[in-house]
């Protein structure tokens, strides 16, 4: 145990903050995104959040959205004027934006005197942190940290081009998609508390003022408290021990939970969940949610033949043939020391309902598992039953060979959290 830790904070406490408050029109309009954010914290009983405004949101139209949140008994904090990069910007320049962020913010109902560091950036020197420690600290503020860090405006912003391009959207693959990223992003960091701190602090949540976050802030604090959290106030929150306790190292980008847990010993790699990793978010993204219905199994072609991966114990292999209904597969697991065949797998792709539908058969199990083609394009190929066990997610990834290598294939297999395998597939023959 740590010296800031309590024997008796068993119990999970998270409150709920937002960003970049308030913000412009997108696809929904602003006014109708403040009130149904408004609605849904309060469908759900959920305490009072913060909302770190931002100086250059603050349009005629906009304040007016942040009256709202402040009426509706929701907490006001400043998150700078020019949303600016502390380490691209000199200390002098940054408090200038500071204090005007503040002026325009002082005199909103509910204001309170908290600064989130856009980026989380608190400085990338000592000499930077600390005189922006001490600046805060002269101006009777708070640090505004976060203990659970996330992309949900990666999310968002994926979803606003999904709008623009006019793709299907799977909405209700989209709200599981987000809600649960968000709970595992929770869990992940108090995890880390528990580990390096020795207890569940009362944790910080990071989103967005955007249009997810209006869809499904109700959806995602029913899942929280299913998982056992307590929501509580940001105030509330603000008083437990790691409020006071600064980080010595510039690692703070993950927030107060992680930077804690670095001074402790953690490796940086550890501190950082999936929810952070942009190139796995737009691949669940297009897999999940934008859905392309063009996709046609002749496009599988290139799967005829034999494709064999070689781990350190065991042979993986699938052999591809054409059918009189599409493709289908012979897939084998083959121990590498004694040649024992340990698992076979038939695999069928075929057409049915205008869908592509990929069907696995394993030796052992007598019931066969079918998964939809939920997208196709650059040569990946997602097949998705979200109602099974495991897996959720089957993805072809088809490589073209280079220049004295055979052609590649990696199938990853996955639940939607990501936790699953991969395998690296040869081509061992042409395509006969």
């Amino acid at each position: 145990m740590t010296a800031f830790s309590s024997s008796a904070e068993t119990k999970k406490q998270i409150a709920i903050t937002f960003d970049d408050a308030p913000r412009a029109s997108t696809f929904q309009k602003a006014n109708e995104r403040t009130k149904l954010l408004i609605k849904n914290l309060k469908k759900v009983n959920a305490p009072a959040a913060m909302f770190f405004a931002t100086g250059k949101h603050l349009t005629a139209d906009n304040a007016k959205n942040l009256e709202l949140y402040a009426k509706a008994g929701h907490f006001i904090a400043n998150h700078s004027n020019k949303h600016l990069w502390y380490r691209n910007t000199n200390t002098e320049d940054y408090q200038r934006d500071f204090l005007n962020a503040h002026d325009k913010l002082k005199n909103f109902p509910n204001f309170k005197p908290f600064f989130r560091y856009p980026y989380l950036d608190e400085g990338r020197t000592e000499a930077k942190v600390n005189a922006m420690s001490r600046f805060l600290a002269d101006h009777n503020y708070t640090n505004g940290y976060v203990t659970i860090d996330n992309y949900d405006w990666y999310l968002d912003s994926l979803f606003q081009k999904a709008k623009l391009a006019d793709k299907t959207i799977d909405e209700d693959a989209l709200k599981k998609f987000y809600v649960s990223t968000l709970v595992d992003a929770s869990e992940f960091f108090n995890d880390i508390a528990l580990e390096y701190l020795g207890y569940s602090p009362k944790h910080v949540l990071l989103l967005h003022d955007n249009d997810l976050a209006a869809y499904y802030i109700d959806d995602l604090i029913l899942a929280l408290r299913e998982k056992g959290w307590d929501i509580i106030s940001p105030i509330d929150a603000y008083s437990d021990p790691i409020a006071r306790k600064i980080p010595s190292t510039l690692f703070t980008g993950q927030g107060r939970v992680a930077a804690l847990a670095r001074d402790n010993g953690a490796q940086p790699n550890l501190l950082v969940h999936y929810a952070e990793d942009e190139a796995y978010l737009l691949q669940q993204f297009e897999t999940l949610v934008a859905a392309n219905k063009q996709c046609q199994i002749e496009q599988l072609g290139f799967l005829k033949g034999q494709w064999e991966y070689r781990s350190n114990k065991n042979i993986f292999s699938e052999h591809w043939t054409i059918s009189k209904d599409g493709l289908q597969a012979l897939g084998k697991v083959i121990n590498l020391q004694t040649g024992k065949t340990l698992s076979k797998e038939t695999i069928k792709l075929t057409r049915r309902n205008n869908q592509v539908i990929y069907s696995a058969l394993p030796q052992q199990n007598p019931k066969v598992t079918h998964f939809s083609l939920a997208s196709c394009h650059n040569n990946r190929y997602a097949f998705i039953n979200k109602e099974h066990d495991f897996p959720q997610l089957i993805v072809y990834q088809y490589q073209a060979p280079e220049s004295g290598k055979r052609e590649r294939l990696k199938v990853d297999v996955h639940n939607l959290n990501g936790k699953g395998f991969t395998l690296n597939y040869r081509r061992l023959n042409d395509r006969r």
